[in-house]
C-alpha cells in the first residue's frame, strides 16, 4: 500500500488521473495510519512494533521516502517508535530531512502539552461553560460581571486549546542519539565566552516548550 500511495503521488504531481490518485491517497493514507493525530489508534505503527527492530528499520524507511507525504504522519510512526525503543537510531539522512519542519519537543513535554490539552477540553472548558448557564440565569446579560467574566474566560481557554492542538500536530519526539556536536541544535550545549565578565556561559538548546522550564 505504500508503494501505491508512491505511485499514485507520482501520477498526480504529473497531473494524470488528478481525482482518482487524489482519493486513493487519502484513502490508502487512512488505512495505514488511521487518524495523523492519535498515536494510539495507528495500524502501521503497530503492526511495526509488534515486529522486530530490523523490520520498524524496513517499513519506517519506506514511509519516509513517501516524500509527498504529509510530516505528522512520519511524525507520529517515529514519536511510537521512540515511546517503546528509546535508543533507536533513524537514518541521518531521515532526520536531516525531518528535524527542522516539525517541533522537536522532548517526549516528557510532550506529556505535559497533551495532559493540560485534555484538561481544558474535557475540564475547564465544561466548567466554564456550566458558570456560564449559571450567570445566564440571573438575568439581563449586559451588567452581568459573571456572565462576562465566564466568557472571557471561555474565549481564553478556547484560543489556549486551539494552539495547543495546532502545536501537538507539529511535535516531533526528539531523539538524544541524533544530537552532534557538528552543528548548534535541540539538545546540544553551548559555551559562550563572556568578555565582559571574563567567564563562560552555557546554554543548553531546546525548543519554546521546554526553555526556561
Amino acid at each position: 500500500m505504500v508503494n501505491i500511495i508512491s505511485v499514485c503521488n507520482r501520477e498526480k504531481n504529473n497531473h494524470v488521473n488528478t481525482v482518482e490518485n487524489t482519493k486513493t491517497i487519502k484513502e490508502s493514507t487512512a488505512l495505514l495510519f488511521g487518524n495523523k493525530l492519535n498515536e494510539d489508534k495507528n495500524p502501521m505503527l503497530e503492526y511495526m512494533l509488534a515486529n522486530s527492530t530490523d523490520v520498524i528499520t524496513r517499513m519506517y524507511t519506506m514511509v519516509s521516502d513517501l516524500s509527498d507525504l504529509e510530516l505528522q504522519y512520519k511524525a507520529s510512526l517515529r514519536n511510537g517508535i521512540l515511546k517503546k525503543y528509546p535508543d533507536f537510531k533513524f537514518q541521518e539522512a531521515e532526520i536531516k530531512q525531518e528535524a527542522p519542519k516539525g517541533l522537536l519537543v522532548t517526549a516528557k513535554m510532550l506529556e505535559v502539552k497533551r495532559t493540560l490539552a485534555e484538561d481544558i477540553e474535557k475540564v475547564q472548558l465544561p466548567k466554564v461553560a456550566a458558570e456560564i448557564g449559571e450567570a445566564k440565569e440571573k438575568g439581563d446579560l449586559k451588567e452581568n460581571a459573571e456572565y462576562i467574566a465566564a466568557k472571557e474566560a471561555q474565549h481564553r481557554l478556547n484560543v489556549q486549546l486551539s494552539k495547543l492542538k495546532e502545536e501537538l500536530s507539529r511535535a516531533v519526539v526528539f531523539d538524544p542519539t541524533t544530537a552532534t556536536t557538528s552543528l548548534v541544535s535541540f539538545g546540544t550545549k553551548v559555551t559562550l565566552q563572556n568578555n565582559i565578565e571574563n567567564n563562560e556561559v552555557v546554554y543548553t538548546i531546546l525548543g519554546p516548550w521546554e526553555s526556561n522550564v
